[in-house]
């Protein structure tokens, strides 16, 4: 995926560069919504299995199609930095590990803290080889920058809040409202109109108001969909789902594509492929991070309010109730109408989970739209769109860090 990007800003000059990367931001935002609702199609038609036959398939069309895209290589190549990669590797996955621990365990837990503990450790670690080595896996100079700063860590964030509102809307919509894996698949589409049509225009819309308010606006208006989502309960309708989908998705069109065109342009045209690499993990990263904070929230939420529901049950549909509402949904319906009353009060415990973790997304949002509001650049700064510096690239990987 950062060879696309780098790719495409490559083939584009500054003057088209703008309108570019909005639509790709655009794509690669929706896509997870169209990824879900293949799923969807797939679960409800075949087998889990059939998911990854598709990808595989999917794969083998990519291949094709790659032997149309234009030859794209450096003359220089950088040594791989394994050391590195598995300092930060290991960084964000005890950071992972201890977000969904944190929840059960409780956030003062020793365990829970020597985890942060070597995470941070780890990351710090990394950050220090990084400075020291002549082609270092990421260039932390980079991050001096002020807009590269922001910008990465604001598609961390609206990654976090995106793939969590997914993980917990979609158990909502078929666990709680009764749909099926594919009708709710077609129910999370709202959230791709807004992400496209914002995405395409966000670029033109940073140049005139500033990094600044485009990314606290975004982040503001996610914020404002994951407080409409924690108002769910176990009666709300569609329509009340639709109004937090509009809002998430104006906000996820807003941040996306100025955050993208921002993080490339602070890098020179020849390190596009380190600023395509850096926008890609800085997904991935809130993507995984967003879905550890949203499971283990709601995990512990559910068993909380079940807890003295399960204890007046018998064994094996006390063990049911506990695990999720998923088994005691399907433990109740063999046992009948005598488990109704117990079932009600397990989808209360679990609307209070998702409701619970909405909010903490939504907090999330609100936190990171102030401090980017004092962080990030205005519209005085350099602009997404602006031309990238035009600084030839080394001949060889002995040049300094800085130049690497």
């Amino acid at each position: 995926m950062p060879s696309t990007l780098s790719i495409l800003t490559g083939e584009f000059g500054v003057a088209q560069r703008r309108r570019a990367v909005g639509i790709w931001a655009g794509v690669a935002a929706s896509g997870a919504v169209v990824g879900v609702l293949i799923s969807g199609v797939l679960l409800q038609l075949w087998s889990w299995r059939a998911i990854f036959i598709g990808l595989a398939a999917a794969a083998v069309l990519l291949l094709v199609a790659a032997v149309r895209v234009p030859t794209s290589r450096e003359d220089a190549h950088a040594r791989i930095d394994v050391v590195g990669s598995l300092a930060i590797a290991l960084a964000i996955g005890l950071l992972v590990v201890a977000l969904v621990e944190a929840p059960h365990r409780g956030w003062t837990d020793t365990m829970v803290l020597v985890l942060f503990g070597c995470a941070a450790g780890c990351l710090v670690a990394f950050a220090m080889m990084e400075l020291r080595r002549a082609d270092p896996l990421l260039d932390m100079r980079l991050f001096g920058d002020r807009g590269f700063a922001a910008c990465a860590v604001s598609l961390v964030l609206h990654f976090v809040v995106i793939f969590g509102v997914f993980f917990l809307l979609v158990q909502y919509l078929q666990l709680i409202s009764g749909y099926s894996p594919i009708r709710s698949a077609l129910a999370l589409t709202p959230l791709i109109v807004p992400i496209v049509a914002v995405s395409v225009a966000a670029p033109q819309l940073a140049a005139r108001c500033g990094l600044r308010v485009m990314l606290a606006g975004g982040l503001g208006m996610l914020a404002v969909g994951m407080f409409l989502a924690s108002r769910l309960d176990v009666h709300s309708g569609y329509i009340d789902i639709v109004w937090s989908l509009v809002a998430l998705g104006t906000g996820l069109g807003l941040c996306t594509a100025p955050s993208t065109a921002a993080v490339v342009d602070a890098t020179p045209v020849y390190k596009h492929g380190v600023a395509a690499a850096v926008n890609d993990a800085a997904r991935e990263i809130g993507a995984a991070i967003g879905i550890a904070i949203s499971g283990s929230v709601l995990a512990a939420g559910y068993s909380d309010r079940v807890e003295s529901t399960a204890a007046a049950l018998r064994q094996p549909l006390r063990a049911a109730f506990e695990e999720s509402l998923a088994t005691a949904v399907q433990a109740a319906h063999r046992v009948g109408p005598a488990a109704d009353a117990a079932i009600a009060q397990a989808k209360s415990a679990f609307v209070h989970g998702c409701a619970t973790g909405s909010f903490v997304l939504a907090l999330i949002s609100a936190v990171s739209a102030v401090i980017v509001a004092v962080w990030a650049p205005g519209r005085s700064a350099a602009l997404p769109g602006a031309a990238a510096p035009i600084v030839p690239a080394p001949t060889s990987t002995s040049e300094p860090a800085g130049a690497a």
